[in-house]
């Protein structure tokens, strides 16, 4: 097999050439918005990834995908394209994808946001995409969360809510000013999940509470809503719970004691 990887502005298909039967195509969403589901969303880039692969079916019997789950730019930021997993896939399934990839993050310790749900997700849809995935989602949280599930669930009710029938969108290098990360939301998130740690039963699910409220104290971390002593102990916090999970990178390219030496410059 020949693998070509079908990226940015190689992502047309040509006019004349056809690829032999063993090359596999494979094209990359790597410009889309992912809080809306490619079918649906009508922003331009995704209209765009659409418009080819439609234009690839018939020229390549073996089309592939290669797709984005995080925010590769900020991990540990909340990123609303829980909605987006299950007609994503199915998109592609109708339009005769033959292989697809779903990229995570790949860093060491990669705890990034949300990470253990969305590949136990991810999982269930690969093997089969019209599964009930908010059954699935269900059994995850409360498999991982315990007592706390209910309150992890309505966290990501509300993240997604920032985005859901709206004109806002998600790609995967935003920075934490974006529109979906205001501070009233960023705030109540906190809220509910600091309800959720109370709610816990277990040290572990304790734990894991506070893996998923990272991506909150991120945002206010970078943006600068908490200051002064409060910021501080955030930090300190972060830092903690970061370590204890094993984190490493707080992006593709950016390790986690990097970014703790840059609030000392």
């Amino acid at each position: 097999m020949r693998r070509c990887i079908a990226y940015q502005y190689t992502r047309k298909p040509p006019l004349t050439l056809r690829p032999r039967p063993n090359v596999i195509i494979r094209l990359c969403s790597i410009e889309c918005c992912f809080a809306h589901s490619l079918e649906d969303c009508k922003s331009k880039e995704n209209a765009q990834f659409r418009d080819d692969i439609i234009a690839w079916q018939p020229v390549a019997p073996l089309l592939y995908i290669w797709d984005y789950t995080p925010n590769f730019g900020h991990y540990q930021q909340p990123f609303p394209n829980l909605d987006s997993l299950q007609p994503n896939v199915n998109f592609f399934v109708d339009h005769h994808v033959k292989g697809l990839f779903e990229q995570g993050n790949y860093s060491p310790g990669g705890m990034g946001e949300l990470g253990p749900l969305r590949a136990y997700l991810l999982a269930k849809l690969l093997w089969n995409p019209k599964t009930d995935l908010a059954r699935h989602r269900q059994e995850f949280l409360q498999a991982w969360y315990g007592k706390a599930a209910p309150k992890v669930g309505a966290f990501l009710d509300l993240m997604q809510d920032q985005v859901r029938g709206k004109d806002i969108h998600a790609h995967i290098f935003d920075r934490p000013q974006r529109a979906y990360l205001k501070a009233d939301f960023l705030r109540t998130a906190d809220e509910i999940l600091a309800t959720a740690e109370a709610a816990a039963e277990t040290d572990i699910q304790k734990f894991h509470v506070a893996v998923t409220r990272l991506p909150v104290w991120y945002v206010q971390i970078s943006t600068g809503e908490v200051k002064g002593e409060a910021l501080e102990s955030l930090r300190s916090r972060f830092l903690q719970v970061a370590r204890k999970a094993g984190i490493s990178n707080i992006s593709e390219s950016k390790s986690l004691d990097e970014w703790e030496k840059s609030f000392k410059k």
